[in-house]
C-alpha cells in the first residue's frame, strides 16, 4: 500500500462515510422479508414475519404476514409521518415515529427508515480507538427523531455497521444493536442478523433476521399513500 492509499483511507469526511454506509445497507428501492422475535424479561417471546417495500424519497411500506391475529396489520411512513392500519378498524391510525415498534426494543423509526441521512446529520469520526474500524458520531438534525445521538461501528472499507450505539436526549446510552451474519443480496453485503438490546432492563432485547431482500426497479407511488392502507 503507498503513502498515499494510506492517507485516502484516513482522510474520509463524517460525511462521505454516512453516505457510504447508508448506500451499504440496502438499495434505494427493495422489497424484504423480516423476522421479528420480541424477548422479554419475563421469558416470554413473541414473533412476527412481515413484509416491507421501502422507495428512496417516497417511502416505506410494511405488511404483517403472521401470527394470524396480525395478518393484514399495516404501516406506512413517509418522511416524518407514519400511519397504521388494522384490519377490521374502520379508521387509519397515526402514530409517532419515536414510538416502540409493536412492543419491541425497536423504534418504528429504526425499522421502517433504511438510512440516517434524513434525520442525523454526521459529527466526527474515531479513526484510532479500535484497530481497521471507524466510529462514526451522528446528531439529531430535530426533536422529532428518536435519539439525540447515533454511534456507528464499521470495518474500514466495508462500510456495513456492525455495532450501533443509541443515546437519550440527556446523553444516555440507552440501547445497542449487534449487527452479523452477512450475506450478498443482489451485490449488497447485508446483515442478516439484527439483535438490539435495551440497555435499562435486563433480559429485555429484540431480534430482527433478515429472510429475503431484492432489488426492485418499478415500485408504484400509490403504495405510498395513506389512503390506499385499507385496501
Amino acid at each position: 500500500m503507498t503513502i498515499f492509499s494510506i492517507m485516502f483511507i484516513f482522510s474520509i469526511s463524517p460525511e462521505a462515510l454516512l453516505q457510504k454506509i447508508d448506500n451499504a445497507r440496502a438499495p434505494e428501492n427493495f422489497e424484504s422479508i423480516i423476522v421479528m422475535i420480541n424477548h422479554y424479561p419475563d421469558g416470554r417471546e413473541i414473533q412476527y414475519r412481515m413484509k416491507s417495500i421501502s422507495k428512496k424519497d417516497k417511502g416505506t411500506y410494511l405488511e404483517f404476514l403472521s401470527p394470524a391475529r396480525e395478518k393484514g396489520r399495516k404501516f406506512l411512513v413517509v418522511g416524518d409521518n407514519l400511519w397504521m392500519y388494522v384490519p377490521g378498524v374502520s379508521r387509519i391510525i397515526r402514530l409517532s415515529v419515536k414510538d416502540n415498534f409493536m412492543g419491541s426494543n425497536f423504534t418504528n423509526n429504526d425499522l421502517m427508515k433504511s438510512r440516517f441521512e434524513g434525520d442525523y446529520s454526521p459529527v466526527s469520526i474515531d479513526s484510532t480507538s479500535i484497530k481497521n474500524k471507524y466510529i462514526l458520531s451522528l446528531k439529531a438534525k430535530s426533536s422529532s427523531v428518536p435519539y439525540s445521538k447515533i454511534e456507528i461501528t464499521v470495518q474500514r472499507n466495508e462500510y456495513t455497521p456492525k455495532l450501533i450505539l443509541y443515546y437519550t436526549l440527556s446523553g444516555k446510552l440507552l440501547r445497542r444493536m449487534e449487527l452479523n451474519s452477512i450475506k450478498d443480496f443482489d451485490g449488497y453485503k447485508i446483515p442478516t442478523y439484527m439483535k438490539m438490546e435495551n440497555l435499562l432492563t435486563k433480559n429485555n432485547y429484540t431480534i430482527v433476521r433478515l429472510e429475503s431482500l431484492i432489488e426492485r426497479k418499478n415500485i408504484h407511488n400509490r403504495i405510498f399513500n395513506p389512503d390506499n392502507l385499507k385496501r
